[in-house]
């Protein structure tokens, strides 16, 4: 008689789920990315002046925000199902690590100034070296990937890397503001981009990495919460605490005192990057909604399948 526990064939592992609100997050900040390029490009200067262009450019200054939220939640993704392979550096860990080399690569190649090889050992202009340096998104996005990926080869432990990178938001949010008024000038001219606006930065680290390290701890609590079967009160609780900072957020702005003495509300404060945040967390929560609840034939809505 054949054995039924040798005979019976090996179990399959189900596929990973996929976090269908995710994608739609990263589907509305590409449709918005487009709409901001086309608008910037063709919208005639007087309609700038009127009331729903002002509207419409906060709108559309949520692209970054969302981009950089839905890598660190990619992240979270990638290192949650694989945690001991990226703690010991195995080759999964080396592939994502190449991956996001090869993103930094790309985005100092879009950089390279419209020079020939000879023209550009030339430049002594640290102005036009500095167009080459300067910090955009994929830069952030990069550099701060890896900056994660080396916490949790450092750290080891799951719950003490998560309450490092939470800890590690707040300073990068609320010391925002007085990094970017230091006098960056003597750092090296590839690493001050990262610091301040001054030298051709659209993106410094502080705060915009924050933006992704608050992706990547939403998707450790995500994950934590689809495990135990209870993304549904998570969701709840998270799009209460989203209005929560978002009122807090506009209310402390009124105050007749600010620990910030002269700091503009909407270059890097922390109660903007709050603002924000929490509108792409709220944003976040509303796809979820959409995505889980609405579905068709169990595949989610048409909305995600597009």
């Amino acid at each position: 008689m054949n054995d039924p526990v040798v005979s019976a064939p090996a179990a399959v592992p189900a596929p990973a789920a996929r976090f269908r609100f995710i994608d739609l997050l990263r589907g509305w900040a590409v449709f918005v990315m487009i709409e901001t390029h086309v608008v910037n490009a063709v919208l005639s200067l007087p309609l700038r002046e009127e009331g729903f262009f002002k509207a419409l450019t906060f709108v559309n200054g949520l692209v970054a925000p969302t981009f950089l939220f839905c890598a660190g939640f990619g992240f979270a993704i990638s290192v949650s199902r694989k945690w001991e392979e990226y703690v010991h550096l195995r080759p999964s860990a080396w592939r994502y690590v190449r991956r996001v080399l090869f993103i930094l690569a790309v985005a100092y190649t879009l950089h390279v100034p419209i020079y020939s090889l000879r023209r550009m050992m030339e430049l002594t202009d640290e102005y036009l070296w500095q167009g080459l340096f300067q910090a955009d998104i994929l830069q952030i996005i990069s550099v701060t990937l890896l900056g994660l990926v080396g916490l949790v080869v450092a750290l080891r432990r799951k719950e003490l890397f998560i309450g490092a990178v939470a800890v590690l938001t707040l300073l990068v949010v609320f010391l925002a503001p007085v990094v970017r008024a230091m006098d960056h000038s003597a750092l090296p001219i590839w690493f001050r981009p990262y610091l301040s606006l001054q030298f051709k930065s659209q993106f410094p680290a502080f705060p915009w990495s924050a933006f992704l390290l608050g992706g990547a701890l939403t998707g450790f609590v995500f994950i934590g919460a689809r495990e135990r079967q209870s993304e549904g009160a998570l969701v709840t609780r998270l799009a209460w605490g989203s209005l929560g900072a978002i009122a807090a957020s506009v209310l402390v702005a009124f105050l007749p005192f600010s620990v910030y003495p002269g700091l503009d509300f909407w270059n890097a404060s922390p109660q903007f990057f709050f603002v924000r945040f929490g509108i792409v967390a709220l944003l976040c929560c509303l796809l979820w909604w959409y995505a889980e609840r609405r579905t068709v034939e169990g595949r989610g809505s048409f909305l995600t399948l597009f």
